[in-house]
């Protein structure tokens, strides 16, 4: 029974926060009267993301621990007792069972009101965003600053490092699920959640817009950003001419293809949802260096690196618009320091 009454002080206001956003979900189809309301990011995704952490920590675990297994006993031993006591703890597995089971009801969810915007609010801040660009930047598109960027080896891995977000974003929710920092594991999700609802959602609801790479599909107007689509579609097809569809190639062409296609025929998948403000990339990115440098100034180096290379990514690949990715770290920044700071006023799992 204590351990239960820990759990859920611990969990009570993300238990709550993803009640509250899941019936939002449903309110909004209500008043829409159309079936958005789909969990069709399901558990698969999450399962899979568990089965590959589980097998890289206990692989890097046993690598680990053997250097550390005292003479005379058995290394299996050894390892498995320092597993029991200390990793895979009551307290360990409830704790990420509760976020393993959450998790994509709340993606779910956020995916659902990502796909319904277009239905609520017109794509009408592409113009102001763009505008924003130039003036920030000398007068000039930031994707031409970043065009000695251009050639196919490094665009290639620009969007490398920009899929990898996806599997960077899920190793840190399950590893902060597992983690025993309590504070900053609270801290972490907390604020992931408070993220993906604001900017995610909220924001990108109220400043809806397509970003560069859809601007000459749906503004209807001389597009800026023809040359920067042309050169990646060209960049594109060299590497589908080397290798062929199933080989090396940009990745991105392929997912702006597929989220055109759901918003043009107005339809539910998993992937889709066409939103630039903010950068859910670059947000979530600069969360992950938060946790980074909360936990350990080598990791925070390495992820704040990771942070800058999403933000220049999501600018040379077309995704977004430079402000959209200055936003979307603000918001992160004010959200981490503005949940840590209320944490420390409540003392609410404290100190962080």
């Amino acid at each position: 029974m204590m351990l239960l009454r820990t759990l859920w002080h611990e969990h009570m206001p993300i238990l709550l926060l993803i009640l509250l956003h899941l019936l939002s979900g449903y309110a909004l189809q209500a008043w829409l009267d159309q079936p958005i309301m789909n969990m069709a990011l399901s558990y698969e995704v999450v399962n899979l993301f568990v089965v590959l952490f589980a097998v890289c920590f206990l692989s890097g675990h046993a690598l680990w621990s053997l250097p550390k297994v005292p003479e005379g006993e058995s290394a299996f031993t050894f390892i498995y007792h320092d597993l029991k006591t200390v990793w895979l703890t009551p307290q360990r597995l409830l704790g990420y069972a509760i976020v393993h089971l959450c998790l994509p009801f709340f993606m779910s969810t956020f995916q659902c009101i990502k796909i319904a915007i277009p239905a609520v609010v017109p794509f009408s801040w592409d113009v102001a965003f763009h505008d924003w660009d130039v003036a920030l930047h000398g007068g000039r598109m930031p994707w031409e600053w970043l065009q000695f960027l251009g050639g196919d080896g490094p665009t290639l891995w620009l969007n490398v490092a920009y899929n990898l977000w996806f599997f960077v974003l899920f190793g840190l929710v399950v590893w902060q699920g597992f983690s025993m920092n309590r504070a900053l594991r609270f801290r972490f999700l907390f604020s992931f959640l408070v993220i993906f609802i604001i900017g995610g959602n909220l924001l990108a609801m109220a400043l809806a817009s397509v970003g560069p790479c859809f601007w000459g599909l749906e503004l209807g107007q001389p597009d800026p950003y023809g040359p920067l689509m042309e050169r990646l579609h060209a960049t594109n097809g060299r590497f589908l001419e080397a290798n062929g569809v199933d080989g090396v190639h940009l990745w991105s062409m392929d997912v702006q293809q597929q989220l055109w296609a759901v918003y043009d025929t107005s339809t539910f998948e998993t992937v889709g949802g066409i939103s630039a403000m903010p950068s859910m990339h670059v947000a979530s990115a600069t969360l992950f260096a938060c946790l980074g440098w909360a936990h350990s100034k080598p990791l925070g180096v390495l992820l704040t690196a990771f942070a800058v290379i999403i933000q220049i990514g999501s600018v040379h690949l077309g995704w977004h618009y430079a402000v959209d990715g200055y936003i979307g770290a603000s918001l992160t920044l004010a959200v981490w320091f503005g949940v840590g700071w209320v944490m420390k006023k409540t003392g609410y799992l404290a100190p962080v």
